[in-house]
């Protein structure tokens, strides 16, 4: 019986967390600072910088694109 009053609160909670999560992406600007090769340094390099956070993106060369919020 609780199982079935649990599954729409928990469908309800990860519908607003990826709600969320899409409206702040909008509300972000990347600026490319340079040549990577894994996220993880791009991401310390970007956080390092006052970034909220970094991607390394592209085949080659890989770019590291760090993101912060839009004025």
């Amino acid at each position: 019986m609780a199982r079935v009053q649990v599954f729409p609160v928990v469908f309800l909670l990860v519908m607003v967390i990826s709600l969320l999560s899409t409206t702040t992406a909008k509300n972000l600007c990347g600026s490319d600072i340079g040549f990577c090769i894994f996220d993880t340094s791009c991401s310390q390099r970007c956080k390092r910088l006052g970034y909220l956070r970094g991607d390394c993106r592209g085949i080659f060369p890989r770019r590291c694109i760090c993101y912060k919020r839009c004025p």
